[in-house]
């Protein structure tokens, strides 16, 4: 992070995204802001979540393959987590969106014998933005954890929205129904 201030002034991305970001990010400490960032930077740069990639955008001042080091820092802050910067980032961005409905869609795929993903995204412009996810074993269960991931996703939402969730047959359960029914889905 200790990057000089020209290297900064010659990143176009940076000199976009650094001012919004910092109006739209919750109150944090300023090399967690700086880190956050960097790491934004280099994604929209690189267009790109490899670490590999996105160690060569110009938010990186060393050789390509030493910048893969502090990118896999500022991923391992743990002062940078869901819930203290992501979510309330979310929380912002969504609010401001003229939506009198919000499409969000679920989807749970596996990876073979690796990990099973639950995700769920906002449904805008022919694709889904993640707004959530919860990383699971392939034999463990996740419905649970599945219904707390709605419940932490709609306290970000502007509730003077309607919500429609789009999921595939695999959600039909009573206590997933339930769920949508108590959070007004």
């Amino acid at each position: 992070m200790n990057q000089s201030t020209s290297l900064y002034d010659t990143s176009v991305a940076l000199a976009l995204i650094d001012p919004w970001l910092r109006a739209h990010l919750p109150t944090l400490d300023e090399a967690v802001i700086r880190r956050f960032i960097q790491l934004v930077t280099g994604i929209v740069e690189e267009r790109s979540l490899l670490l590999e990639t996105i160690a060569q955008s110009t938010a990186f001042s060393g050789a390509d393959t030493s910048n893969v080091t502090p990118v896999r820092r500022i991923i391992r802050d743990v002062r940078i987590t869901l819930k203290e910067v992501f979510y309330p980032l979310l929380e912002r961005l969504i609010a401001e969106l003229p939506n009198e409905v919000l499409y969000l869609t679920m989807d749970e795929t596996s990876h073979h014998t690796d990990y099973c993903v639950v995700q769920i995204g906002l449904a805008t412009d022919g694709v889904s933005l993640p707004l959530g996810f919860h990383i699971y074993a392939p034999d463990a269960t996740w419905a649970d954890d599945a219904r707390e991931l709605l419940d932490t996703i709609d306290a970000i939402l502007p509730h003077r929205c309607r919500i429609v969730l789009l999921a595939d047959r695999v959600h039909t359960g009573a206590p997933f129904l339930q769920c949508l029914g108590d959070l007004e889905w």
